[in-house]
């Protein structure tokens, strides 16, 4: 599975960062190595591109105390049916 040391290293440390107001930010993971947390996506991809260079894999994920619910269209299924699946996957959000 790709990432996977690096899920795991978020979710090791997501609770501790929720609990420090870090809830939306942006955090950088290589391996169970955290490069930092930053308040937008681009800020987080320039410094972990800065960092570890375009060549090297590194995760960015937003610190949630859920994971957005996303769902695959099944074969066959129009792009209008999947798009009304997402927003009301993603109402409340």
């Amino acid at each position: 599975m790709a990432f996977e040391a690096e899920l795991a290293t978020y979710e090791r440390n997501k609770e501790s960062w929720l609990a420090e107001n870090s809830e939306g930010q942006y955090v950088v993971i290589r391996g169970e190595e955290v490069l930092g947390r930053y308040p937008t996506y681009q800020a987080a991809f320039e410094q972990g591109v800065q960092t570890y260079g375009r060549d090297t894999p590194f995760l960015i994920k937003q610190i949630l105390p859920d994971d957005p619910v996303m769902f695959s269209p099944p074969f066959g299924t129009s792009h209008t049916n999947f798009h009304s699946l997402w927003q009301y996957s993603t109402q409340g959000r």
